[in-house]
């Protein structure tokens, strides 16, 4: 019994140091991916860093880096511009800010009181989320990202609601099925004039940052 007793505390013991280790040992660094355009990597890429990479010609290399060009990264005798890297990672023990992150929610940019109208608009504003959040990005990364005036986001929310009334699957075709689909088409004219119309003060042309937004992150 005492010899039981013993080997339990033995294994006890044992068990707190292994926890005791595994709790002040540091983390280990993982490879991370940055998206290889000058902004993400002048952000994210320091002197100092591990990378490996991958070019259009699929060839592989990894190296330390000394300096961080606009468009190049270079170290250990060579220099890698950006437009021939199809992927880049770097070692770290946190992962990259996440550039697109947004600092506010998203949603969607028809003002408050558009849900107050009538009962399709009340349906619609949240079937159209997945519309709003990319035209949401538009108006806060569209401007530094590509280029894009408030009219082309405004324009593209109203063909990517357009695209939503008319489903490729099949299932949410049936629920748009006859009079559904025409309320559909006709909420979208009507939340693209109100963005046309309320949303100037939330397009962001001088605090535009760059991110190439493509849905939600």
């Amino acid at each position: 019994m005492k010899a039981s007793l013993f080997g339990n505390l033995r294994y006890l013991r044992l068990f707190a140091l292994v926890a005791v280790v595994v709790l002040l040992t540091p983390s280990c660094a993982e490879w991370w991916q940055v998206r290889p355009y000058p902004e993400f990597v002048t952000a994210e890429v320091k002197p100092g860093d591990k990378v490996r990479l991958e070019t259009i010609d699929g060839e592989s290399d990894k190296f330390q880096v000394s300096y961080v060009r606009y468009g190049s990264i270079e170290g250990e005798g060579r220099s890698v511009l950006l437009r021939d890297i199809a992927k880049l990672e770097k070692l770290s023990k946190v992962p990259p800010a996440n550039p697109c992150s947004p600092q506010v929610p998203l949603g969607c940019s028809v003002p408050d009181w558009a849900q107050l109208l009538h009962e399709s608009q009340r349906h619609f504003q949240e079937y159209f989320y997945p519309s709003c959040e990319q035209h949401d990005y538009c108006y806060r990364h569209g401007a530094a990202t590509y280029g894009k005036s408030k009219n082309a986001c405004d324009s593209e929310f109203l063909l990517d609601m357009q695209a939503q009334c008319n489903p490729e699957d099949f299932i949410d075709m049936l629920a748009l099925a006859g009079d559904r689909q025409i309320e559909c088409a006709a909420v979208t004219i009507e939340f693209y004039m109100a963005v046309q119309k309320y949303g100037v003060n939330r397009y962001q042309s001088a605090k535009s940052t760059y991110c190439e937004y493509d849905g939600p992150p």
